[in-house]
């Protein structure tokens, strides 16, 4: 009994500490810190994908803030040249509008298209194909009933200046038959000039024929008028027509809602009734010009 009891305490006095139960204890706390290391892992994992995924939101959102203010400037910059397009095409038709009345001043006419090619060129910039387009049908409306309403202006002022011409050549042989008749009356042919009478004669055929020429350049002045009206207001119509598709295409560039064919309808209708005013007009005029030159005397 007493050598078992002392074989039974040597066993667990002097046995090797790694051997039988001794290595039970570390496997117990590695497997604890183990799987707090993991579970620590996998938190923090998850944190970081949250992080992450925070992040690219972020990023996602800031670009996005970015581009729409990109476009917001876009749009801003675009609204502002075609802003300034518009006031140009404004201008265009004001100077073809401008014919119409032949006396106006050149520099004064030429003050109305004052910036005009800066203006257009911006446009130009940043039009898109199909505006560009149009505006290459508007410049070239514009430069030929420019050219076209100028040379009848030229024309009328030339008209203008016989007419003056011709008033003065009319008042100085007046003025020279009248003194004649004057002297022809004094003298009652005794001791003046016997040429008195055929110069009085031919002074006064002069005056006639001077005054039946001033009497047709005022009846072609008058026509003349009435043609520069008419076709200066022609020529704003159509460009007005030209205009309205321009129009249309940056209306809808910067996202503002419009009937396409209700707009134009409305352009058309606006054409068809200005050309009928017109048509009536030109007949008023040249009816009343005919009127007024019939039987008139240009210098009483």
């Amino acid at each position: 009994m007493n050598t078992y009891l002392v074989s039974l305490s040597s066993l667990f006095l002097f046995q090797d500490p790694t051997q039988a139960g001794g290595s039970l204890i570390p496997s117990i706390v590695f497997s604890g810190l183990l799987s707090g290391i993991v579970g620590a892992s996998v938190t923090l994992l998850g944190v970081w994908l949250q992080n992450r995924a925070n992040l690219n939101r972020q990023n996602a959102q800031l670009a996005a803030d970015k581009e729409q203010r990109r476009v917001e400037r876009e749009m801003s910059l675009k609204r502002d040249i075609y802003l300034v397009g518009a006031e140009a095409l404004g201008k265009m038709q004001s100077y073809l509008l401008s014919f119409a009345n032949p006396f106006e001043d050149i520099n004064e006419r030429i003050k109305i298209i004052s910036g005009l090619n800066e203006a257009l060129n911006k446009v130009a910039v940043i039009a898109s194909l199909d505006m560009l387009l149009i505006l290459e049908a508007i410049h070239e409306h514009y430069s030929k009933r420019a050219l076209e309403l100028g040379q009848k202006v030229q024309r009328f002022l030339e008209l203008d200046r016989e007419v003056k011409t011709n008033f003065s050549s009319v008042e100085r042989i007046r003025e020279d038959t009248n003194e004649m008749r004057e002297r022809f009356r004094v003298y009652g042919g005794q001791g003046a000039d016997g040429n008195l009478p055929s110069r009085i004669e031919d002074s006064t055929q002069m005056i006639d024929a001077l005054q039946r020429n001033i009497r047709d350049r005022l009846r072609d002045q008058g026509k003349l008028q009435a043609e520069l009206t008419l076709e200066t207001a022609e020529a704003s119509i159509v460009f007005e027509s030209l205009a309205a598709d321009l129009n249309y295409l940056v209306r809808v560039e910067l996202g503002f809602d419009i009937d396409e064919a209700g707009y134009k309808q409305l352009i058309r209708d606006s054409g068809e009734r200005s050309r009928q005013r017109l048509t009536e007009y030109q007949s008023t005029v040249s009816n009343r010009i005919n009127e007024l030159l019939m039987d008139a005397d240009p210098i009483s």
